[in-house]
């Protein structure tokens, strides 16, 4: 979800936060391409590298899409954001692809098509997912993949944190945290840094743990902060999909398969 009129992300990049707000720059003093990771190394979604627990994980969801659902359901452990959040938009699947249900012109408000996993799961958790991007878009055409960490849906509220990629390999390209604050539309900026895009088949990955959230493209950390506000210390892992403009088609950009985890131990409490 971008922010603000999600406009052009170097627009946005006064913008949304840079790119939905034009944020105050005391929010943006914590972006930061930091260089320690939250874990370490594993070989990923069919061989690229991707972050992984080092004390191991509580449960582990991995899918590559293999039905054609409308929502998405797989044997109903996916909530949706227009079938159980009611503001928001649907994610549906085909053989291989899972993709958005935005339809252009899109724009405000921010309907991102979101789908939250099912279950109990441990608050520090992170997701991988292999990217569909074709057909690239760039200007004020934005196509959006986004991983969700700590996120519950249900009747006209949607919580917990977003980590957004920009699909596009132009010069406005973004990787962003923001905190859904339960209501359509009401978000916070936590980060955004510039570049450095995706093309078709990155691995993108995102992780939670304690207050700290980091974002990778194929194995690489492009993106650390911190929520100092703790807002939401539960919720669970999920995916979500934005398009806005006049341009381009949800199937254009999505996930071709997608694994998320949880950390096998709760985070400590805080002493």
């Amino acid at each position: 979800m971008l922010p603000m009129e999600k406009k052009s992300a170097l627009d946005r990049l006064t913008a949304k936060s840079w790119h939905r707000n034009s944020c105050c720059a005391a929010n943006l003093l914590v972006i930061a391409f930091a260089i320690l990771p939250v874990a370490g190394c594993r070989k990923g979604v069919e061989g690229l590298p991707a972050p992984q627990w080092s004390g191991g994980s509580h449960r582990i969801y991995t899918t590559s899409f293999s039905e054609v659902e409308n929502p998405i359901s797989e044997n109903g452990n996916w909530t949706n954001g227009r079938t159980n959040g009611l503001d928001w938009s649907d994610v549906r699947t085909t053989k291989g692809l899972a993709f958005g249900t935005q339809i252009p012109p899109t724009g405000p408000p921010f309907n991102d098509s979101i789908a939250v996993l099912t279950g109990s799961w441990n608050p520090n958790q992170m997701v991988t997912a292999r990217v569909q991007s074709i057909h690239q878009q760039q200007g004020d055409t934005y196509e959006e993949v986004e991983l969700l960490l700590r996120m519950s849906i249900s009747p006209h509220s949607a919580t917990g944190y977003e980590v957004n990629f920009r699909c596009s390999r132009g010069s406005r390209t973004y990787v962003g945290f923001h905190s859904w604050n339960g209501p359509l539309n009401d978000y916070t900026d936590l980060a955004l840094t510039t570049g450095p895009g995706l093309s078709n088949g990155d691995v993108v990955s995102a992780s939670i743990a304690g207050d700290t959230i980091t974002a990778w493209i194929n194995g690489v950390q492009v993106l650390q902060s911190k929520d100092n506000g703790n807002r939401f210390t539960s919720g669970n892992p999920g995916m979500g999909f934005y398009l806005q403009g006049t341009k381009g088609s949800d199937s254009d950009f999505g996930f071709k398969e997608l694994t998320a985890s949880d950390e096998s131990q709760a985070a400590s409490p805080k002493r």
